[in-house]
């Protein structure tokens, strides 16, 4: 399987209107309508703060790829959201997931270990379930590809256990019932009209144990 050949850089101001046209781009977040879960106005509020972090995927100096995460103080989570992808026409249907994945993988690197270094192991995701599905499965993938070493970089991703926190039910609707950390996904009234997924990311035990010095 060819790899796409990715460079990971940060976003800043400089990078808006790269941000601004892949989100246009965009038809779905997640497996979500891309209007549903947050306006332009709303994702570039998200943009321009500073406990926001967003990280871009290039291809041949294209941007194919972007993550955000948020950074709440006084906390020991994070949070992921606004993963963007636009892979044609570099990437072929057959090898789609996985190629989606890697480029996930790749921005949730420097992600993970801003988290980390703050003493956060864990972050929250969410997603459409059938998203969330296809997800776990292209993460098995991964896994197998790596042992046979097809792919030769370990994702820290991949030593992160992946927990259903909640699901929610089309007909559901945001209000302030909703668990503060899940109400960083998604605005206020907003109503769901798919199963949508809640997803705690947390190190596993044997990592923990390792940042201790007990393995």
């Amino acid at each position: 399987m060819q790899q796409l050949s990715l460079e990971i850089l940060p976003m800043g101001p400089q990078h808006r209107d790269q941000f601004v046209d892949i989100y246009n781009h965009t038809d779905e977040i997640s497996g979500q309508p891309r209007e549903e879960t947050a306006s332009l106005a709303t994702r570039l509020k998200f943009y321009d703060d500073p406990l926001t972090s967003t990280w871009g995927a290039y291809h041949q100096e294209q941007l194919v790829g972007m993550l955000m995460g948020r950074f709440p103080p006084n906390v020991n989570m994070w949070f992921g959201f606004s993963l963007f992808t636009r892979l044609r026409p570099w990437v072929t249907k057959l090898h789609w997931h996985v190629q989606s994945m890697v480029l996930a993988c790749e921005l949730f690197e420097p992600l993970i270990e801003q988290g980390e270094s703050q003493g956060r192991y864990i972050f929250y995701t969410n997603k459409d379930v059938r998203h969330q599905l296809a997800i776990e499965h292209s993460m098995d993938r991964l896994r197998e590809l790596e042992q046979r070493s097809v792919i030769t970089k370990h994702y820290r991703m991949l030593d992160y256990l992946h927990l259903c926190d909640r699901i929610y039910l089309p007909g559901e609707v945001v209000d302030a019932s909703m668990p503060k950390q899940h109400r960083q996904f998604y605005p206020d009234g907003m109503q769901f009209d798919k199963r949508t997924i809640v997803v705690m990311h947390t190190l596993n035990r044997d990592e923990r144990k390792k940042l201790w010095g007990l393995d």
